[in-house]
């Protein structure tokens, strides 16, 4: 029983060693798009910002 688990352990890693890269790409595309939506929002507040200066002057 326990070298069962030992076996399915040494596979579990090596199966999270072969899939590491997949992983490291799927956490840089999520930080990618939380980069972009927060670009948007700058953005967007930017915009809105010179709007509302631009017509209470």
């Amino acid at each position: 029983m326990v070298l069962h688990l030992f076996k399915n352990k040494k596979l579990l890693i090596k199966c999270y060693i072969k899939n590491k890269p997949f992983l490291i790409r799927i956490y840089n595309e999520i930080v990618l798009i939380n980069l972009f939506y927060v670009k948007l929002i700058i953005f967007m507040y930017l915009i809105f910002y010179i709007v509302l200066n631009f017509i209470t002057s």
